[in-house]
C-alpha cells in the first residue's frame, strides 16, 4: 500500500519567519488522531536560516516529533519541493504545506479519510486541501456544481497544500523524469501556466496531471488558505486567492464522492460531461472554452464559447440565467449569450481581442455596475481600458512571436549558406559557484569549458571586436548575466588567459548578498579585458512589459551603471531572451534607442551575429551539460 495512515507534514520555508511561524501557528492547533505525528521544517538556504530555525524552535510542535532539515547550498522553490515529494519514500505519505499558507483545524483528519478512501485510485493525483473559490487564469469567480458530496474531482494546478502518498509521487516522478524541459506553446494548459518561471514546480505537475488524465481531489470548502505575500515569485500583496477555511468539528465525517460520481472539472476549470448529449452532439467530441482559454482547439468537433465567431457555423446557442454557467447548456436554456459551433478542422486556433461583457454582467448578478463602481465610473472605465489593453497586446504578442520565428528561420538559412558565419560561440554564463541550482557552474567547470575552446583554436574577442571583425569561424566571446558575486572568483584565470569578457549587470541588484558592488564594478571596470552591459533596471520580461516601462528600465539602467563606472554602457541584453520572452517589436524598439552596439538574445543558438546596427546576437547556455558536445 502507498499511503501511511499517519502522514508526515512538510512544511516548506525559504526566508520569511513571520509566515512559517504563522503556519505552525495553525499546524499545532489543529486535530490529530494522537501525539505522535511527524513534523518535518524544511528550509531552503538563506542568510536568515539561523533565525528562522530558533523561531520554530521556540514554538516547537505539540503534537509529536519535529524534525529541522536544512540544505548546504540553495535549491529554489522547484528542487526544494522535489525534494520534499521525495520524503513520500521515508513516510509512506507527506502534507505539503508552503509557508504562506495556514490551515483549518480539521485539516489532518480530513487528509487520512481522503487517503482511506483513495488510496486504490489509480486516476488520483493528489488530495488537495486548497479549495479554488477564484479562477486566476481567466479571472472569473469559480463556483463548482455542488452534489451530495464534500468533495469534487479537479486538474488544476495544486500548490497551495496538497498531500502525496509514495505512489502518487513515483507516478509523477517517472513522467517528470522524461518531461523536465517545459515545452511551449503547450495548448493543453493555461497560457498563463507558460510564464511560470524557471523554479516554478507547479507547471509540471500541472502538466503531468494533464498529460496522465488524473486529478486531484478537492474539498468544497478549503482546508487551506493562501495568504499570498510578496516573496520570491510575487511582486505584492494578494488577496484574490485567500479562501473561507472549514470550521468542522472533531471526527466530522466527510462524504467523499466515488470516482464515478464525483463532479469533474478539467485544468481550464471547465465542466468534465462525459456522454452527454448537448444540441444532438455527444459532449464527448465538445471543447468547453465558457471560460475563453483555450488558444487552440485539439481533438474536439465542437466548441462551446460565449465569445462570437462569425466564421464558424453556428450550432446552438443558450442564455446565461444558471449558476454555474454550464448548467445553462446542460439544462438547454435557449438564449443568444453562449454558442455552440462546428470547428472547420482538428487544431482550430482561436483569436480573442477584448473582454466579454455578457461575461461580466453574468459574474457580478444584476446589480453589475453598483457593484462594480463602489468609486467611480471613471475607475472602471480605467480598468476596463487596461483589460482590453492587455488582451490586445497578447494578441499582438502572439502575432510577433510568430514573426520571430520567421526572422530566425530565414537568419538559420542564409547561414546555411554562409558556414563561415555559423562555428563562432558566444557563450553565456551566470552563477560560478558551487551552490548548485539551475544556470550555476563551478569554477572548475568554467575554466574546463574554455580551455576545451582554446584547444579547439578558439580565440577570444570582445563584443567591441565584433564590428571589425569580418569571419567569426573559431571565434569565442564570454558573458556573464545578472553581475554576480562569483564573476571576481573568474577574474584571474580570464587575466592569465588573457580573455576578454562581459558583464551584463542589474542595477537594482547591485551591493544585495551574492551580487557585485559599486567597488566591484569600479574594479571590474578599470580591468581593460571587461566591458560592463546593460540587464535593464530590474531584470523584466520585456514581452511583458509596455514600451514605455521597457524604455524606461533600459535608460534608467544605463545612467546608473555609467554613474558607476564612468563610461560609456554600449551593449545591453534581454532578460529571460528566448523568443518567447522577448518580440520583435521590444528588439526593435531597444533598436531605435541608439545607445548600443549589440543587443543580445539568450538561448537563441541559431541566431548569430548579424551585420545589423546595433548588431543583434545569440548565446549559448554554457550552464547546459552538452554545451562541449556543441564544439
Amino acid at each position: 500500500m502507498g499511503y501511511s495512515s499517519k502522514p508526515a507534514i512538510v512544511l516548506v520555508g525559504y526566508n520569511r519567519i513571520d509566515c512559517i511561524s504563522r503556519l505552525l501557528d495553525s499546524v499545532n492547533e489543529a486535530y490529530y488522531p494522537s501525539e505522535d505525528i511527524h513534523l518535518i521544517v524544511s528550509l531552503d538556504r538563506s542568510d536568515v536560516t539561523s533565525d528562522i530555525i530558533k523561531q520554530v524552535k521556540r514554538i516547537g510542535f505539540c503534537h509529536g516529533t519535529m524534525d529541522i532539515r536544512t540544505y548546504p547550498k540553495r535549491l529554489g522553490l522547484k528542487d526544494h519541493i522535489l525534494k520534499c515529494g521525495d520524503m513520500t519514500e521515508e513516510f509512506g505519505a507527506v502534507i505539503i504545506l508552503e509557508d504562506d499558507l495556514v490551515v483549518a483545524r480539521s485539516f489532518y483528519e480530513y487528509v487520512c479519510k481522503a487517503l482511506d478512501y483513495y488510496h486504490d485510485e489509480d486516476a488520483i493525483a493528489g488530495i488537495s486541501l486548497y479549495s479554488h473559490a477564484w479562477n486566476g487564469y481567466s479571472n472569473y469567480q469559480f463556483l463548482p456544481q455542488k452534489n451530495q458530496y464534500d468533495t469534487y474531482l479537479g486538474q488544476f494546478s495544486i500548490t497551495w497544500g496538497q498531500c502525496w502518498t509514495r505512489e502518487h509521487w513515483k507516478r509523477f516522478r517517472a513522467w517528470y523524469m522524461e518531461h523536465q524541459k517545459f515545452v511551449v506553446p503547450n495548448y493543453n494548459v493555461p497560457e498563463q501556466i507558460e510564464y511560470f518561471g524557471d523554479q516554478s514546480w507547479g507547471r509540471y505537475y500541472a502538466c503531468y496531471v494533464v498529460d496522465t488524465d488524473r486529478y486531484y481531489v478537492i474539498p468544497y470548502t478549503s482546508l487551506s488558505t493562501n495568504y499570498s505575500e510578496a516573496g520570491v515569485h510575487g511582486a505584492a500583496m494578494n488577496t484574490a486567492h485567500q479562501v473561507m477555511l472549514l470550521y468542522a468539528d472533531r471526527d466530522y465525517e466527510y462524504r467523499f464522492a466515488p470516482m464515478d460520481k464525483a463532479i469533474k472539472y478539467d485544468m481550464f476549470f471547465e465542466r468534465v460531461l462525459r456522454n452527454t448529449i448537448i444540441a444532438g452532439i455527444n459532449s464527448n467530441d465538445i471543447c468547453f472554452d465558457l471560460n475563453a482559454q483555450h488558444r487552440q482547439v485539439n481533438g474536439f468537433k465542437y466548441v462551446l464559447t460565449m465569445e462570437h465567431h462569425d466564421e464558424l457555423e453556428l450550432v446552438a446557442s443558450y442564455a446565461v440565467m444558471l449558476r454555474p454557467i454550464e448548467e445553462n447548456v446542460i439544462k438547454g436554456i435557449d438564449g443568444d449569450d453562449i454558442f455552440l459551433y462546428k470547428l472547420p478542422y482538428d487544431g482550430y486556433e482561436l483569436i480573442r481581442d477584448v473582454e466579454n461583457h455578457t461575461r461580466i454582467h453574468y459574474e457580478l448578478y444584476n446589480h453589475w455596475k453598483e457593484r462594480l463602481l463602489p468609486y467611480s465610473k471613471e475607475e472602471y472605465r480605467k480598468s476596463y481600458l487596461v483589460k482590453v489593453e492587455k488582451r490586445i497586446n497578447r494578441v499582438k504578442d502572439k502575432i510577433a512571436h510568430k514573426q520571430s520565428e520567421m526572422v530566425n528561420a530565414r537568419i538559420e538559412r542564409r547561414n546555411s549558406q554562409k558556414p563561415r558565419f555559423t562555428n563562432g560561440h558566444v557563450l553565456m554564463f551566470h552563477d560560478i559557484s558551487d551552490m548548485g541550482g539551475e544556470l550555476t557552474i563551478s569554477l572548475e567547470r568554467f575554466e574546463e569549458i574554455l580551455d576545451v575552446h582554446k584547444k579547439k583554436g578558439y580565440s577570444f574577442i570582445s563584443l567591441d571586436d565584433l564590428e571589425n571583425v569580418d569571419d567569426f569561424e573559431q571565434k569565442c566571446i564570454v558573458t556573464f548575466d545578472d553581475g554576480y558575486k562569483s564573476t571576481l572568483d573568474c577574474v584571474p584565470y580570464l587575466n592569465d588567459n588573457n580573455i576578454p569578457f562581459c558583464v551584463y549587470v542589474i542595477p537594482s541588484k547591485i551591493g544585495d548578498a551574492g551580487y557585485l558592488s559599486e567597488e566591484d564594478l569600479k574594479m571590474l571596470s578599470a580591468n581593460t579585458l571587461c566591458t560592463i552591459g546593460n540587464h535593464t533596471m530590474n531584470h523584466i520580461m520585456a514581452r511583458k512589459s509596455d514600451k514605455k516601462k521597457l524604455e524606461q528600465e533600459v535608460r534608467k539602467a544605463n545612467v546608473y551603471l555609467e554613474n558607476i563606472t564612468g563610461k560609456k554602457v554600449v551593449h545591453f541584453a534581454f532578460p529571460y531572451g528566448s523568443p518567447y520572452a522577448v518580440t520583435a517589436g521590444n528588439i526593435k524598439l531597444i533598436s531605435k534607442l541608439s545607445l548600443f552596439k549589440t543587443i543580445a538574445l539568450t538561448l537563441q543558438e541559431d541566431l548569430k551575429a548579424s551585420r545589423t546596427k546595433p548588431m543583434i546576437i545569440g548565446r549559448y547556455d554554457a550552464t547546459r551539460d552538452d554545451i562541449l558536445d556543441i564544439l
